[in-house]
């Protein structure tokens, strides 16, 4: 029959789209068939006259591009590049296609194909751009047909060499200053995003002078941006990415706008006025002052007035502004800091004050930060920070804190480098007493004359935690370096203070800390204080002696020669202090291996280290092992083109804690920053992920915590093993009853499963591969273990409810494919009960557990299609019949589900 009117074999071709895009959404290891065979048949069906077809066949390739992303396959993106000529030549002629459907078809998959590998298509951006303009510019354009034209030039912008758009930069300017222009915001909004990502391409290179060719390009889209910030009547989010794209273009291109600055700077501190754009504006001004280029006299005449508005923020609760606020503020001080006076600061510190607290140490960084910033402009304001505006009383008391650590101690290491190298601020000695008279100048009832109290822990013994006498023992060795003091003599000081019988265990823990701190810096071979220390290693207060084998492996650090042979024939010949002794070696190596420096000491004694250390790898206490495989992995660093080999070699060992020791030392390895290592390490790794297979259940729980340290640090080179770990990693998953140990204890039976740990590890590693190598993942294995960990124990049961959140959103196929066994292993979850003579904690793990499951529905309920399935919607009714689980429902909700929509 030749009339087309009753040619229904369209839908048989509309069907075998659907049909290949579900193959290739659901089977990822067919990839490389369908490039080879599907592909270019496809493609050449891109001609289909009906246009339900053609839509259904750039949808299934927009599927295929994005399951080719997901991979990561060399050789799938390899084959991918054969057909991109081919791919963008037919899709240029649909991209002017009268059917708007059509067009949006096209440019969602051109703007998937551009995610998939970058500069995938820089030969071709010429014609893409006469496409996006003619889309752009075209009457019949829908506003979403505009939306993914701008979010494909973004996608070209971010994803390609700036080179291969400079010949091209009419045509995109054009295209992006229509978009701004625009009457609808949210095509106004996108094209801000698009011209605050072109800037770098008119200025690949800030150092370099810009291109004369650009200048009008420049100019047009910084008139196009400033008229919608000075615009009043628009939309939020056109207000907030104006004044973004505004900032980037003055950071970037602010040399050749200079006289601009006069409108752009008062503009924008009005904008900072405002609540509404207050964290955009504030960080807008952040980027302009942290130019490279050299911007930031502009500020001048303003400055006084935006540091006391950013001041004010600093009062408000709203902490994001507060974040903001603090990082802007740095970076005004650090450039302008010169332009202002004292009192201008003080109002800045007065403000900061509260702000030091340990309940959020990230603020408390950035505000110690802003600080030094100030001392470092204006030192004359040092010997302030007592008085009426207490800074140093209240960063002290932050340095007390159990939690004080990371990223807020460097920072305060750094504000009392530059307080005490300051000549008009507080004399180092003074600062030095305030540090040490918490501990000095309190008492406990147990003086340290004795063991301990056994009613008392051991930190009943000291007046302030451990992390307090550890941030304390830096903070003195940074002002006595940094304020000259006699180092030796300080030293002195606090060796006399742990050999005194009268001292306090608080005392003695600082003194010791302190010791290692100053040992770190300076040689003290000379004065004695190995010999208090080896005194303290005697101490029956486990806190005391820690800090004794930190001293001594510190203080051993700063004179190998001297030191380091003596402590080896220690460790051999005092089995009392074994332990003690492996630890400090272990904190001499730690301390060497951290510099080039230190390394190069180390190499001499490496092998008798070594040596050493494999001695006490058999040691039956875990304790002692643990502290030997630390020392391993980071000798092995060292010189790991020797180490490593013959860390493998004791792979095959016949003693289960040689192999125990063998693969955590690995592990330890495996944090190495170092990426020059990063081959060496990769090409190591099958050797001891061959250990996950071990018959030993403790070597493969070790095996599995270093591949989950693997997949974490070091993802591109243990993705390429996935093959041969995954089935004995899934393997790990299982419940095995041979491992369940049923003990009676009077009248009752209780069992204990000994497998829990392994398991857990084996749980863990599942939730860090979807973070590191999801794309590599066979879906319907992974997520098959996820929902029998659903009906595992409770904290596998958290682990499982993570994971199944985190698959709904970034794998929503493949999510539907499991709801139905998923609701109901979530609804057994729900069931759960504790006993009424369940312990407190016992109620409360019931509770989150109850919440982590709704958790997971409503990350369940956004997944597009979900509302097909009545398992779900059972499983949803239940809970909102419970009036606990359905305020979790409402809690957790964070936009309509599709049973909603």
């Amino acid at each position: 029959d030749d009339d087309d009117d009753d040619d229904m074999t369209w839908k048989v071709r509309r069907s075998a789209a659907k049909f290949l895009s579900c193959v290739a959404a659901t089977r990822r290891d067919l990839l490389s068939s369908i490039y080879d065979n599907i592909v270019p048949v496809m493609i050449g069906q891109f001609k289909e006259r009906e246009e339900n077809v053609r839509i259904e066949i750039l949808s299934a390739i927009t599927t295929i591009l994005k399951q080719t992303r997901l991979s990561a396959d060399p050789e799938t993106i390899s084959k991918l590049k054969s057909h991109v000529t081919n791919l963008v030549n037919n899709s240029h002629k649909l991209m002017k296609d009268k059917s708007i459907k059509t067009r949006q078809g096209v440019l969602m998959m051109l703007k998937e194909l551009a995610t998939v590998s970058p500069g995938i298509l820089q030969e071709h951006i010429g014609s893409i751009a006469e496409g996006i303009r003619f889309c752009i510019k075209d009457g019949l354009s829908t506003s979403s047909a505009k939306i993914e034209t701008l979010e494909l030039t973004n996608e070209l912008i971010l994803r390609n060499p700036a080179e291969a758009l400079h010949p091209h930069v009419d045509i995109l300017t054009e295209t992006i200053n229509t978009a701004v222009n625009d009457t609808f915001y949210k095509i106004t909004s996108e094209g801000l995003l698009v011209a605050s990502s072109f800037v770098q391409v008119l200025r690949p290179d800030i150092t370099q002078p810009l291109n004369p060719a650009f200048k009008t390009a420049t100019c047009t889209l910084f008139i196009a941006a400033f008229e919608k910030l000075k615009a009043m009547d628009i939309d939020q989010e056109v207000k907030e990415r104006s004044i973004s794209c505004v900032g980037n273009i003055m950071a970037n291109m602010g040399d050749e706008l200079m006289d601009k600055f006069s409108d752009v700077l008062p503009a924008l501190i009005a904008r900072l006025k405002n609540e509404i754009t207050s964290i955009v504006s504030t960080k807008t001004l952040a980027t302009i002052a942290n130019s490279r280029l050299a911007i930031h006299q502009h500020f001048g005449s303003v400055l006084p007035e935006v540091l006391e508005t950013l001041a004010s923020f600093l009062r408000k609760k709203n902490r994001a502004l507060q974040v903001s606020a603090l990082t802007t503020l740095e970076v005004l001080i650090r450039k302008c800091g010169g332009e202002l006076n004292q009192d201008q600061f003080q109002t800045v510190l007065r403000e900061i004050v509260p702000l030091l607290d340990a309940a959020d140490l990230h603020t408390s960084q950035l505000a110690i930060n802003v600080v030094t910033a100030i001392l470092q402009a204006q030192p004359s304001v040092a010997k302030n920070l007592t008085g009426d505006i207490p800074i140093l009383p209240s960063i002290l008391s932050l340095a007390l804190s159990p939690v004080f650590q990371g990223g807020a101690l460097q920072s305060l290491r750094s504000f009392l480098t530059v307080l005490a190298g300051s000549p008009d601020g507080i004399p180092p000695a003074t600062i030095l007493d305030m540090f040490t008279e918490p501990v000095y100048a309190a008492s406990t009832e147990n003086t340290g004359n004795g063991p301990p109290s056994r009613m008392h822990s051991d930190a009943d013994t000291f007046v302030l935690p451990k992390q307090a006498h550890n941030t304390i023992a830096m903070c003195i060795a940074a002002v006595g370096t940094a304020g000259g003091q006699d180092m030796v003599a300080l030293a002195n000081k606090f060796a006399q203070d742990v050999a005194n019988p009268s001292s306090s265990q608080s005392v003695r823990l600082l003194g010791l800390r302190t010791l290692g701190e100053i040992g770190k810096i300076i040689d003290l071979s000379s004065g004695g204080f190995m010999a208090t220390v080896d005194e303290a290693l005697s101490s029956d207060v486990d806190g005391v002696k820690a800090a004794a084998s930190y001293a001594l492996g510190n203080i051993s650090a700063g004179n190998l020669p001297v030191f380091l042979p003596k402590l080896l024939t220690d460790i051999r010949e005092k089995p009392a202090r074994q332990n003690a002794l492996l630890t400090a070696l272990k904190e001499l190596v730690k301390c060497q291996a951290s510099t080039q420096q230190g390394i190069d000491k180390l190499r001499p004694f490496v092998e008798n280290i070594w040596t050493l250390l494999y001695e006490f790898s058999e040691s039956p206490e875990e304790g002692t092992r643990n502290v030997v495989a630390e020392c391993l992995g980071k000798l092995t660093l060292v010189n790991p083109e020797g180490l490593l080999p013959e860390l493998e070699k004791r792979i095959p060992s016949p003693s289960e804690f040689v192999r125990s020791t063998t693969i955590t030392a690995f592990k330890f390895t495996l944090s190495d920053q170092n990426e020059s290592n990063d081959e060496l390490l990769g090409a190591a790794m099958p050797s001891f992920f061959a250990l996950i297979a071990d018959p030993s259940l403790d070597v493969r729980r070790l095996a599995l915590v270093t591949f989950n340290s693997a997949a974490h640090n070091k993802p591109k080179q243990a993705q390429k093993y996935l093959p041969t770990v995954l089935p004995n990693l899934y393997q790990e998953t299982n419940v095995r009853k041979d491992l369940i140990r049923i003990v009676e204890m009077g009248p009752f039976k209780h069992s204990f499963d000994d497998g829990l740990d392994a398991r857990k590890s084996a749980f863990e590693c599942m939730h860090t591969l979807l973070e590191s190598c999801a794309g590599l993942l066979d879906m319907n294995t992974f997520l098959g273990r996820v929902i029998a960990g659903l009906t595992d124990l409770h904290d596998i049961k958290m682990l499982c409810h993570l994971m199944l959140c985190r698959v709904a959103s970034n794998f929503p196929d493949d999510a539907l494919s499991c709801m139905n066994e998923a609701a109901a292993a979530l609804s057994s979850n729900l069931d759960v009960k504790a006993k009424k003579n369940d312990i407190k904690q016992q109620h409360e793990k019931v509770e989150a557990l109850k919440k982590s499951a709704v958790k997971a529905v409503n990350a369940l309920l956004v997944v597009p299609g979900s509302d097909k399935f009545e398992s779900l919607k059972t499983l949803v009714q239940k809970i909102r019949d419970i009036p606990t689980l359905r305020e979790y429902l409402e809690e957790e909700s964070d936009g309509p589900s599709q049973m909603e929509l």
